[in-house]
């Protein structure tokens, strides 16, 4: 799960197409097979025995735990045994993997600390919102018929094997009827669908696990969204209510010219859209969409931070987001709510921590003797944005 010589989880992922032609050839456009001849590449995230403890000690919420089978959800009489005492009977969600069912955990990137970490790494890469699934599936089963989703998915395949059917989106050239794509992942294999692409998967003679990671970019649409809610947001006209008659009818409809004039009217105040991606930004960052990091084993680290020298290799703690703040008599660095001051002849200091998840104490940048570097880190571990990288 960790970088492995200075690459991300995402950067070995797409190592069979390469991370820079993926996102000019293949995000958000075309279907990216992700063959790998390493089976033990996702070792760590989610493999078949780990649904016991899942359910064991995650405990989720009714809900986030369902069945499907050939995309009809399990019936009220399959289901009607997990709701028994409020908690799940696992027997009953392993006796339904053997009828044919797959099952659904929804939203493991909220529980599971391997997940989360993952989860966080690719929300902050691709500057996007990122959710996470686990689907299980027996021997010769199918979960769900054709269909597309609404968001890009990477599925990574963590156990087992599923074969899986892809087809042109609804109005291509050849009508969609035969698959565009016809292949098998195999345990440590990915795969990347577009949004709206149909897709179909279904396993053979043995247990398919694969983890769908829902990925959510900043579109278009959002960003128009975005930018006439801010040009509206400071026109008292926009908070006056429409005219009750032409509401209920009795009315002709305002006309569109008079929307249009008052839109223009507010666009024009708005010459930059920076203000706008970087509130975008920082709706990622927040403490309310970072919530507690997740363990990776930093009280180790608060416990080790004495023994720090200049050839110690750290790293960021996964989900904690850090901006560069800078004020006429300070530099600082934003993170976990707060943020830490410091002399503002050290700004070049703090960006090379902030720009980089990894690194050697003694290759930070700007004027810090060695000596300084070490207790600058081992600052930033006791306050929660560092850790050793073991």
């Amino acid at each position: 799960m960790e970088n492995v010589a200075g690459r991300s989880m995402l950067d070995r992922i797409l190592e069979p197409v390469g991370a820079d032609p993926f996102f000019e050839e293949y995000w958000s456009k075309n279907v990216a097979v992700l063959k790998h001849e390493a089976p033990d590449l996702l070792d760590g995230l989610f493999g078949l025995d780990d649904i016991e403890e899942y359910l064991f000690v995650a405990r989720p919420p009714l809900g986030e735990v369902r069945l499907v089978k050939q995309g009809q959800w399990a019936p009220t009489q399959e289901v009607m045994p997990l709701m028994s005492s409020q908690t799940y009977a696992t027997q009953a969600l392993y006796k339904a993997l053997g009828n044919g069912y797959t099952i659904v955990l929804n939203s493991v990137h909220r529980r599971w600390p391997s997940i989360r970490r993952l989860a966080l790494q690719f929300e902050e890469r691709l500057q996007a919102r990122v959710e996470a699934n686990v689907y299980i599936t027996g021997t010769r089963s199918q979960g769900f018929a054709i269909h597309a989703d609404t968001h890009d998915v990477l599925a990574l395949q963590t156990h087992g094997a599923k074969r899986w059917a892809i087809y042109e989106r609804p109005g291509g050239e050849t009508g969609g009827a035969d698959p565009t794509h016809d292949l098998q992942l195999e345990q440590g294999d990915a795969l990347y669908i577009p949004v709206g692409v149909r897709h179909a998967a279904e396993t053979t003679s043995d247990f398919s696990v694969h983890l769908a990671v829902g990925l959510y970019p900043y579109t278009w649409r959002q960003l128009l969204d975005d930018t006439i809610e801010r040009a509206v947001a400071t026109d008292g006209r926009w908070s006056q209510p429409v005219p009750l008659a032409q509401v209920a009818g009795a009315a002709a409809p305002p006309s569109f010219e008079e929307l249009e004039t008052r839109l223009r009217e507010g666009l024009t105040k708005i010459d930059d859209l920076s203000p706008v991606l970087e509130a975008y930004r920082q709706q990622l960052t927040t403490m309310q969409r970072r919530g507690n990091p997740p363990p990776s084993g930093y009280l180790g680290s608060v416990a080790a931070a004495g023994s720090i020298t200049p050839q110690t290799a750290v790293r960021r703690r996964p989900g904690v987001g850090v901006k560069v703040t800078v004020s006429a008599g300070y530099a600082g660095l934003e993170f976990m709510g707060e943020t830490l001051r410091t002399p503002r002849h050290i700004e070049e200091s703090l960006r090379f921590v902030a720009d980089r998840d990894a690194f050697r104490v003694e290759e930070i940048a700007g004027p810090l003797s060695d000596s300084s570097k070490v207790v600058l880190v081992r600052r930033l571990i006791r306050e929660g944005l560092l850790e050793l990288d073991a």
